[in-house]
């Protein structure tokens, strides 16, 4: 290169100066790294997303993140980057068609403090570049400047001229999965489909943690684990009686069947089918396959589905389309299939909420949220992932906790519980400790196989017996089914990545 080309020293200048602010992040030594956008969780409405990626900062490093816009105007996000081992998160990131870039910036105390006085202040609208470079120990340390990308939000249909309210909210919910039961038992709604020799298949109840507002405690999962890596016919999925006899349901009058579905982060689930089964005018299960191509991760998605739509054809009535019988609807049926097409099955998919509405945009109205008392919030302290995967010796963990008003910490009874990979219960930990100052220890013996760690609260007697047993023993496991059959409640969650 230096032999076919020469310039003068202030055109290098002028050069580096355009690299650098064209390459952005290439062009400095940056330490905290974005995940690609199909890593971002947006919510419902696409216009919080939460950004994850990887970092080579202190552990206490402070960060904030600021979006800018084209005249170099900056806006701040709240609350600041959270770090676990080498991984980031952001939450709460509101960006708009307007916004260019995603800043990282690092700053000391002093600067925190500064950005601190600004959240209260609810400083929410345009900052001026000389002043976020102003703030103490100000320090870039991550951009990203390529084009967001904002989901789709499609927003359900309005209401047919003349429809009242009242009509509009005409519902019935036909299976919540609140009941706590325990799967595959007889009476149960919930039942494994079937099992292929590449792909074991296996169904439970999921729980949701108290936290997840309009699905706990429990939703209803069929899980998906490959055999095999050959390209061959396998497949599994769940059926869910919605009848509690052989009669099946009459719904002849409502138009809709909708239900809330999610999918555990990783998991491939091309190729899933929907059906609903009814008896039929002979006897005879009619269903209706509705395909999905993708289903959605980690975040809830309503499905509404016409029960027009339902009809199956008969080859033995000359390829005749019959339509489901309304009036005796027996089954909601989930099909995963495995195939040279859909290769790859794998993950959990969690179905909840499962019910009929006369119009797309009608909801349940949900029971009144419980009061959170006796206990306000209950939060972890700074948990490093690869203390959950080792055993060699009990760990300390600590944290925060607040009560209502006249409660005792002496008569609040809550123990820790570990999760493994098979995720069916809590393995019982010591019992929290709640120390005068609003702060909490416990100890605790992981191992290599765990991969969260959760606060059950007992709000009974039987609750505290069982719970101070599995402790004592040996640190035994509680069921997911035994959580409200002993008046327990999951109150705080963590999870590894």
């Amino acid at each position: 290169m230096k032999s076919s080309f020469k310039c003068f020293p202030s055109v290098l200048l002028i050069l580096s100066f355009i690299l650098v602010n064209n390459l952005g992040m290439n062009a400095q030594d940056y330490s905290l790294f974005f995940s690609p956008q199909s890593e971002w969780k947006w919510d419902e409405e696409g216009k919080r997303v939460r950004i994850p990626g990887t970092h080579d900062l202190s552990p206490d490093a402070l960060v904030w993140i600021f979006l800018t816009d084209d005249i170099d105007h900056y806006y701040l996000q709240n609350p600041k980057v959270a770090f676990n081992g080498g991984q980031w998160r952001a939450a709460n990131i509101q960006p708009n068609e307007g916004t260019n870039q995603i800043l990282a910036i690092e700053v000391n105390k002093k600067g925190n403090e500064e950005i601190e006085g600004w959240v209260a202040q609810g400083r929410w609208g345009a900052i001026e570049e000389g002043e976020v470079m102003a703030l103490g120990g100000y320090r870039p340390v991550g951009k990203y400047w390529e084009k967001i990308i904002f989901p789709i939000h499609v927003p359900p249909p309005p209401p047919p001229p003349g429809d009242t309210p009242e009509n509009k909210r005409e519902c019935i919910m036909i299976e919540d999965f609140n009941s706590g039961k325990e799967p595959l038992t007889s009476g149960d709604s919930i039942r494994k489909w079937a099992s292929g020799t590449m792909l074991k298949t296996s169904v439970g109840l999921y729980p949701t943690g108290a936290s997840d507002q309009g699905h706990a405690p429990f939703a209803a999962y069929v899980n998906f684990s490959p055999t095999s890596t050959k390209e061959a016919w396998s497949g599994g999925g769940m059926v869910i009686n919605l009848s509690p006899d052989e009669n099946g349901l009459n719904l002849c009058g409502f138009k809709y069947i909708q239900f809330d579905v999610k999918a555990d982060a990783g998991s491939v689930l091309k190729g899933t089918k929907i059906k609903l089964e009814s008896k039929g005018a002979n006897q005879t299960p009619e269903r209706l396959l509705a395909e999905f191509e993708t289903f959605p991760s980690e975040k809830w998605q309503r499905v509404c589905i016409p029960l027009s739509a339902f009809t199956e054809k008969r080859k033995k009535d000359g390829d005749e389309i019959v339509p489901l019988q309304c009036d005796q609807v027996t089954k909601f049926v989930t099909v995963t299939v495995q195939n040279a097409t859909n290769k790859g099955i794998k993950g959990r998919l969690i179905v909840d909420n499962i019910f009929f509405s006369k119009e797309p945009g009608c909801i349940p109205q949900p029971p009144p949220p419980p009061e959170n008392c006796p206990i306000k919030s209950f939060r972890f302290g700074k948990i490093d992932a690869k203390l959950l995967q080792t055993d060699t010796l009990p760990k300390k963990l600590t944290g925060t906790y607040e009560l209502c008003e006249g409660e005792n910490p002496t008569e609040t009874y809550i123990w820790l519980g570990l999760v493994d990979e098979f995720y069916d219960g809590y393995f019982c930990q010591n019992r929290v400790r709640l120390k005068p100052d609003n702060t909490w220890v416990a100890r605790i013996r992981p191992g290599p196989q765990i991969i969260g760690i959760v606060a059950l609260h007992a709000t009974s007697e039987k609750g505290v017996t069982k719970l101070s047993g599995l402790s004592s023993a040996v640190y035994k496991k509680i069921l997911f089914h035994e959580i409200l059959e002993y008046d327990i409640k999951v109150i705080e969650e963590f999870y590894l990545d």
